[in-house]
């Protein structure tokens, strides 16, 4: 599947008084890398959502390896794990400016009916798009 990356410039709100990244704010940081992902593909949320389905996280793993600082420009790379069924895998790093790896995760969303909050299939036209690319 697909690669994407896109850069980020951390701001003060970001961090915590250590002047790190709140650990907390690594999944916002991550959601932004998926949206500028899907946006760049042509393919945003907002197109899903208009079919009445929602993508809420269901899973995430992270693992903090090195912390990221006030300032300091990353790189968040985002990859489509797998063909989603009902659920959509990505895998996902934090790049610092060094190019060393700062953060990894998994985050796993899952298709759900935005009225009756009930996991459905990934919609058939959007996943014909994600395997053209």
């Amino acid at each position: 599947m697909k690669t994407h990356k896109c850069k980020y410039r951390v701001l003060y709100a970001d961090t915590d008084k250590m002047g790190v990244v709140y650990y907390g704010n690594y999944l916002r940081l991550y959601e932004y890398g998926r949206n500028q992902m899907m946006r760049d593909f042509n393919i945003p949320f907002s197109l899903i959502e208009k079919s009445g389905i929602v993508c809420p996280a269901i899973e995430v793993k992270i693992r903090y390896v090195k912390p990221v600082v006030f300032d300091e420009e990353i790189t968040i790379v985002s990859k489509i794990k797998q063909l989603p069924t009902a659920r959509f895998p990505f895998v996902q790093e934090i790049i610092g400016e060094d190019g060393s790896l700062k953060n990894m995760a998994e985050v796993d969303l899952c298709f759900v009916n935005e009225n009756t909050l009930k996991p459905v299939r990934c919609p058939e036209d959007f996943r014909k798009i994600l395997e053209t690319l």
